[in-house]
C-alpha cells in the first residue's frame, strides 16, 4: 500500500518501508508551535495538522492515503519538544537526566479521496540513565539531540546506552506506533 508520509523524520520512513509500505514523503508545510495542549492532545492535533499540511499536494496523486505523525516527551509534568539550538538541547538532556519520561506520539491517516480521516495516541516510558556532561556531549554529537523530540533520539537498532529501562512500545518511542498506524488504516476502510 502506498501512503503518502506528511514528515521530515528519516525515522518513521525507514519504519513503514520495514513494514512493507511504499512511502513517498511529502514535506508538510506548518508552524509547529510549543506545547499548548495536555500531550496526548497536543500530538494528535499537531499529527492532523501536519495530515491537513498536505492535503492539496497529494489530491492529484494515485492512492491518496495520508499518515502524519508528531511525538513529544513529557519529564516532571513538562512537555519537550524539539529543541532550537544545542544550549537548549543541552538544558534538556541535564532537566532529563536520571529521570523518568513518557513518549507520546499521534498519529492521523487520511483518506483523501472519500474525505475521511482518523487519529490517535500511543504513549511509552523511557528512564534515562543519568548522565555526565561527557555523555550530553556524546549524544549531541551523535546527532541524537537537535530535531528530536526531548532532544533524545533513542537507538533504533541496538542497545542504548544512555537509557535504563523502556516500558511500551520501542516504534512509539522512536516517533511511529505501527500498531496504531495499522490499526487506523484498518478501521478507515484501506
Amino acid at each position: 500500500m502506498r501512503l503518502y508520509l506528511a514528515s521530515r523524520s528519516e525515522s518513521r520512513r525507514r519504519l513503514l518501508m520495514g513494514a512493507g509500505f511504499d512511502v513517498v514523503v511529502v514535506e508538510p508545510e506548518y508552524e509547529e508551535p510549543p506545547p499548548f495542549l495536555p500531550a496526548s492532545c497536543y500530538v494528535v492535533e499537531m499529527a492532523q495538522q501536519k495530515a491537513n499540511s498536505v492535503v492539496r499536494k497529494v489530491s492529484q496523486m494515485k492512492g491518496r492515503i495520508i499518515l502524519a505523525a508528531d511525538t513529544v516527551v513529557e519529564c516532571n509534568g513538562e512537555l519537550l519538544g524539539k529543541p532550537r539550538d544545542v544550549e537548549e538541547a543541552r538544558t534538556i538532556l541535564r532537566r532529563c537526566s536520571g529521570r523518568e519520561q513518557r513518549v507520546l506520539t499521534g498519529v492521523c491517516v487520511m483518506d483523501v479521496e472519500k474525505g475521511s480521516h482518523l487519529s490517535g495516541f500511543e504513549a511509552a516510558v523511557v528512564q534515562m540513565k543519568v548522565l555526565s556532561e561527557v555523555d550530553i556531549e556524546k549524544i549531541i554529537k551523535e546527532g541524537r539531540s537537535l530535531g528530536k523530540a526531548g532532544a533524545y533520539a533513542i537507538r533504533e537498532d541496538s542497545p542504548d546506552e544512555f537509557v535504563e529501562l523502556l516500558q511500551g512500545s520501542h516504534d512509539t518511542i522512536i516517533g511511529l506506533p505501527l500498531g496504531l498506524v495499522k490499526g487506523l488504516l484498518s478501521q478507515l476502510g484501506v
